[in-house]
């Protein structure tokens, strides 16, 4: 169960009214989510989950295994140079593996942002308000556990182990400079920086 709740016409509005920033009330963005959002906030996944990076270079360290005992399984200790190049695919496939995962990832949520259309997102002390042409919905800051500031998005991710989920705020939405900083500032009051 999640603390997303869809939020109706009346109560957005009374919540917006009771919302607001310290520093001078509601951020507001207005955005269409692009793969370079999504790519760069997938990137910043490893700056929030400890063990990310450690999963790749295990992943990487076992292919190096793998294809360095290949050779001497098939070829015995004779041939030093098959299992440098055994060694070497395994590497550059496991490599290739991971890459394809995370542009399946990447279009996986592409494909549902493009759905849903331009977002206008709303962010306050109570939470985050996003709608869409299709949906209109209330996320409670408690919903994410951490965030990541890119070069051009704040990616929250949720509070889970895993943060396997993940939601981009790219700087490009908001109306003014200043709102970028009011934004990190609002993200640092609630969330824990990655």
């Amino acid at each position: 169960m999640t603390d997303t709740t869809p939020v109706t016409a009346g109560t957005a509005q009374a919540a917006e009214q009771a919302g607001g920033t310290a520093s001078g009330g509601p951020v507001e963005l207005h955005y269409r989510t692009t793969i370079k959002h999504c790519r760069e906030a997938l990137s910043l996944r490893p700056k929030v989950v400890r063990g990310a990076r450690a999963l790749q270079v295990c992943v990487l360290l076992l292919a190096m295994a793998a294809g360095g005992a290949l050779p001497v399984a098939l070829f015995g200790r004779d041939q030093p140079v098959w299992g440098v190049f055994w060694a070497a695919l395994a590497v550059v496939t496991a490599l290739m593996g991971l890459s394809l995962i995370q542009n399946h990832y990447i279009r996986s949520y592409q494909r549902i942002a493009e759905h849903q259309g331009p977002v206008h997102a709303v962010a306050d002390d109570e939470g985050i308000r996003f709608s869409t042409e299709k949906i209109v919905s209330w996320t409670k800051w408690s919903m994410y556990g951490r965030y990541a500031e890119g070069p051009n998005v704040f990616a929250l991710f949720t509070g889970d182990k895993s943060t396997a989920s993940f939601f981009a705020l790219p700087k490009a939405g908001v109306a003014a400079p200043q709102d970028v900083d009011r934004l990190r500032e609002l993200l640092d009051r609630h969330l824990r920086r990655g």
